[in-house]
């Protein structure tokens, strides 16, 4: 289910005007002559975009009361996610996640869990100038502590890079064939056999004789194995 959401997804926001309209609903509910007036677009074109998001639940409608003739149908966001892909010569992996509505200070530790600890007692303040002022400053904190996240993720991820490839040159070097190379290049990724099977579209049977395959040229023990795959 999580492939066909983020395919539906990446389809959805390949397109720069329907990103463009994302950003403007993050925002608050907007009606489409409101977006074809800021994206200077037909509101055509703005409608057949938001049935595009609708379609895939990253939208929803509703008609509100106007001040000045008939209902209007309004256009707001229904999803929080957040997609990762990352792309390089040694690997490629993609990731959606949906982003809790509520936060929660579970797991949390250190800095993010300060973090939290204001958040609430923004929660409790009733003035609500005060309360608007040190969400600003909070979101500030909010935004530095994503950056260094950030920065220490993609040092991680370069790491990982540099392992795999120097995975990737012994493994180019062995005399074994196209089938069992691929294999063993999921291996340095610590797959189990489920998820080398699914990636390969390759039958458990054909997939085991090439670990037989594998464990009898000794690149890897069985034991070896065992522990790369749970």
């Amino acid at each position: 289910m999580e492939e066909k959401e983020l395919d539906e997804l990446l389809t959805a926001v390949g397109n720069s005007t329907r990103r463009e309209i994302l950003r403007h609903l993050s925002k608050e509910p907007h009606y489409p002559l409101q977006l074809s007036k800021k994206l200077n677009v037909s509101q055509q074109a703005v409608m057949k975009h938001l049935k595009t998001l609708e379609d895939i639940g990253l939208v929803r409608s509703e008609d509100r009361p106007s001040p000045s003739g008939p209902p209007r149908r309004y256009y707001a966001l229904t999803k929080r996610l957040s997609v990762r892909i990352d792309i390089g010569p040694e690997s490629f992996s993609s990731s959606l996640h949906s982003i809790a509505e509520t936060p929660s200070v579970d797991g949390a530790a250190g800095a993010e869990k300060a973090l939290f600890g204001e958040y609430r007692e923004i929660t409790e303040e009733r003035d609500p100038r005060k309360r608007l002022s040190q969400v600003v400053k909070l979101v500030g904190k909010v935004n530095n502590r994503m950056a260094e996240t950030e920065a220490d993720y993609n040092r991680l991820v370069a790491l990982r890079s540099a392992l795999l490839r120097e995975a990737h040159q012994i493994i180019a070097r062995t005399q074994i064939g196209y089938d069992a190379r691929s294999v063993m290049y999921c291996l340095t990724e610590r797959k189990s056999m489920d998820e080398i099977s699914e990636e390969l579209d390759m039958r458990m049977k054909v997939l085991s004789d090439i670990v037989d395959e594998i464990i009898d040229r000794q690149f890897y023990s069985r034991k070896e194995l065992e522990m790369i795959m749970r």
